[in-house]
């Protein structure tokens, strides 16, 4: 089973105020184009921005599976508690979940995390 180590430095790009929605969308679509064979020596400029945003919108139903209780639109009880402690357990937490069950590379688990922490979770639940 892979194992996600996040460091201190990972943590602090993901919290950083300065980077928006918008720039994880174009940081997880790039990332996504770098694992993805189709988009390797492509010869025409690619929408990175697009690309994230569609598999965001990909994902979010099983994040939502994941950290919410979806009935309740709440998070689940053991988010609740990582989100009233330090920040870095639950982004600790989700990344370890995006990597070993879900075999989410790294690279592409850290905009993931950031967009959830972008759209707050308490709001994310209550969403989705």
């Amino acid at each position: 089973m892979k194992k996600a180590e996040l460091t201190e430095k990972q943590i602090q790009f993901i919290l950083n105020d300065k980077f928006d929605e918008n720039f994880w969308y174009y940081y997880l679509g790039m990332n996504v184009s770098k694992h993805n064979e189709q988009f390797k020596d492509n010869e025409f400029i690619i929408d990175f921005y697009d690309i994230g945003l569609e598999q965001w919108l990909k994902f979010k139903t099983t994040l939502a599976d994941i950290l919410c209780d979806r009935e309740n639109k709440i998070p689940k009880d053991w988010v609740d508690e990582l989100i009233s402690g330090d920040i870095r357990n639950l982004l600790i937490a989700i990344a370890s979940i995006l990597v070993s069950t879900y075999s989410v590379e790294l690279s592409l688990a850290i905009p993931i995390i950031a967009l959830i922490v972008k759209h707050d979770i308490k709001l994310f639940c209550k969403e989705n």
